[in-house]
């Protein structure tokens, strides 16, 4: 659907943005699409609630990852 589509493509430029580096991006798709789960109780961002959408965009908007020492 096109709600599917505009979360996917908030997540993607947030963490381009984050991340230049396209090899490093990984970790980063893995740890928001993981929060958005989490805090949204869903199965995949695939699933988040047509008026809970405007919600998940303003957290993908703040959203900030947590650095991993390497």
């Amino acid at each position: 659907s096109g709600q599917q589509r505009r979360l996917q493509q908030a997540i993607a430029k947030k963490v381009c943005t984050i991340e230049p580096d396209k090899a490093e991006r990984g970790e980063l798709f893995r740890q928001i699409h993981r929060e958005i789960k989490d805090r949204w109780q869903v199965a995949s961002y695939k699933d988040v609630l047509r008026y809970e959408l405007q919600d998940v965009l303003n957290y993908v908007e703040a959203w900030k990852p947590i650095r991993r020492a390497s």
